[in-house]
């Protein structure tokens, strides 16, 4: 979160100045902090590590169910599915705690799962 709220927060202050009224403001931020969240973990599940820094740091990777890596376009899905799955009362994550392969819904959705990555 560190590592995102700098890019949004620049983004945020180069908009304010340009939107007076505040809802559109407040469209325009949610807007550009969704592009950005999506490109960073697009950008980083796709990579080589396929994982945020987060997952890295931790030694998991996140990667298709038949084992071969993201490609930009799934793991911004990914991500994307991710947030929708997480509103209602959180169950779409949660869901890693039940089932079998402790996928959330938005990894079965997106035919992902998160591994641990015993190449560290």
């Amino acid at each position: 979160t560190l590592i995102l709220w700098i890019p949004c927060s620049i983004f945020s202050w180069q908009f304010a100045q340009n939107f007076n009224d505040p809802t559109t403001l407040a469209a325009v931020d949610f807007i550009q902090a969704t592009l950005i969240w999506t490109a960073y973990y697009g950008i980083l599940e796709s990579s080589q590590k396929a994982g945020t820094f987060g997952k890295q740091i931790v030694g998991l990777r996140v990667s298709r169910l038949d084992g071969q890596p993201l490609t930009f376009a799934r793991a911004s899905s990914r991500y994307l599915v991710g947030v929708l799955s997480s509103i209602p009362l959180g169950i779409g994550i949660f869901m890693v705690g039940w089932t079998a392969k402790k996928q959330g819904l938005h990894d079965i959705i997106c035919g992902c799962i998160v591994v641990r990555n015993f190449a560290r």
